[in-house]
């Protein structure tokens, strides 16, 4: 029932996310384009590594135009790479990597849109149990396989999900700041 929406303006600086899996990343400053993009809320704790910096932002900026090192990122941001490109979305907004972290000015501007950033994405991926941005969002779990049941053989038993009020609002990333 919901109509899908449509293209907005993308954030400053994302992260253009290639269909080939084989391709790198690369920072794409904008200019005012339009589309869709995925946003990626984490916790960063003190790993702190493939942030832009007022150091690095000239020649990282240029070099992240052209490929982010795939090994130069935290699994957590691969992770999220890696799903954007199978939802089928091609930019990712994370804050680390756009928004000139020492930058006063670069911050005085980008901490005003960030709750617009966030409320235009068209998914947000949360890493909800990752304590910082090495541990991954795609992890894994340990779901028993049960047998099916009932009469029409139709049912299994698994492990409660998470819920809103519950697991998810107490989650490391809901308690971080």
């Amino acid at each position: 029932m919901c109509s899908k929406p449509g293209p907005v303006p993308l954030p400053k600086r994302v992260i253009e996310v290639p269909v080939n899996p084989t391709h790198s990343p690369r920072l794409l400053v904008t200019n005012d384009q339009y589309g869709e993009y995925v946003i990626l809320p984490h916790c960063w704790g003190k790993a702190g590594i493939a942030k832009l910096t007022t150091a690095v932002a000239v020649g990282r900026t240029a070099e992240y135009q052209v490929a982010v090192p795939p090994a130069t990122l935290p699994r957590s941001f691969a992770d999220a790479i890696h799903m954007t490109r199978r939802l089928g979305y091609r930019s990712l907004w994370i804050d680390e990597i756009c928004i000139v972290q020492d930058s006063k000015e670069d911050w005085a501007e980008e901490a005003l849109k960030m709750a617009l950033y966030h409320g235009r994405s068209a998914l947000m991926i949360s890493a909800t149990a990752a304590c910082d941005s090495n541990q991954g969002i795609l992890v894994n779990r340990d779901v028993a396989h049960l047998p099916l049941l009932g009469k029409q053989r139709n049912y299994r038993l698994r492990k409660k999900l998470p819920s809103t009020q519950g697991d998810l609002n107490g989650s490391i990333l809901a308690l971080r700041a």
